[in-house]
């Protein structure tokens, strides 16, 4: 049974936050125009209620130590707790469009700046192209509600913001994108977006979101696009070995990266899609 702990507008949406219990746990969860943008387990925060959030975890493969984080995003500020228990020494910053939804995370999910968190109001498009620092990771994780779907804004899709993001990655830097799409069937638009990352990155690697054998993928899905600087293409088992030595070094905060990690086993690279 939901229990609504907030509900009000703020001049970009609608924001409500609910507790309840799923499979035996006590969830807060945030809607925003009636989407479930976040949702946190209030007995063990440190434990994913959804999986994608914990599929960030795939930056380390690349950069296992990155110092300098931005988060295009904040919802219930998810993300940006999740990065720092997987990297405690690194200087987070979070970028949100809504005031709202910045004093909602504050307020009931316990999302405050900090000494190595810290948190804008406004556009993060513009707030990057202003920005004259180099982070080391960036993660996109950006929706608006579109009629009835959960969509990607237009801007965060363009090449040219893409070239910005470039421009802002340090010569090791990963931007870890979720995208919300298909890669079989109705994919136009997700591979026209995958294909303007391919001219801007050296390297990009599909990791599609699904625990189950044989899944779907003509079924819409959290897809985590993993881009990075190296010019050298990391192979499939590679990939694995860096993911069991993360999960061994890293046990806490990375013990299922060598299960996320087969998805890209599953999926091994751009050019298997049509």
């Amino acid at each position: 049974m939901k229990k609504l702990r907030f509900r009000g507008r703020s001049p970009f949406q609608k924001i409500e936050v609910y507790d309840e219990r799923a499979g035996g746990r006590r969830v807060r969860r945030l809607f925003l125009d009636s989407f479930e943008h976040s949702a946190v387990d209030l007995d063990h925060p440190g434990r994913p209620v959804w999986i994608y959030t914990d599929f960030v975890s795939l930056a380390a493969l690349f950069n296992p130590d990155p110092e300098r984080v931005l988060i295009a995003g904040l919802g219930g500020g998810v993300m940006p707790l999740r990065l720092r228990r997987g990297h405690p020494r690194a200087t987070i910053e979070a970028v949100e469009l809504d005031p709202g939804v910045v004093s909602v995370a504050a307020r009931y999910f316990g999302v405050k700046e900090g000494p190595r968190l810290k948190i804008h109001t406004g556009d993060a498009c513009r707030f990057l192209a202003g920005s004259g620092r180099i982070f080391d990771l960036i993660v996109l994780d950006v929706f608006k509600r579109k009629g009835g779907e959960l969509l990607t804004p237009s801007p965060f899709l363009s090449a040219g913001f893409f070239r910005t993001v470039r421009e802002h990655l340090s010569r090791d830097g990963v931007l870890v994108f979720n995208l919300m799409g298909r890669l079989r069937g109705k994919a136009g638009a997700t591979l026209a977006v995958i294909r303007k990352l391919e001219k801007v990155f050296p390297q990009v690697y599909l990791f599609p979101i699904f625990l189950k054998k044989a899944p779907d993928l003509s079924e819409e899905r959290n897809i985590m696009i993993v881009c990075t600087m190296d010019p050298k293409r990391l192979g499939a088992r590679a990939i694995m070995r860096r993911a069991k030595r993360l999960a061994g070094r890293r046990a806490a905060s990375f013990r299922r990266l060598p299960e996320y990690a087969e998805n890209y086993l599953s999926f091994a690279t751009t050019a298997a899609v049509p």
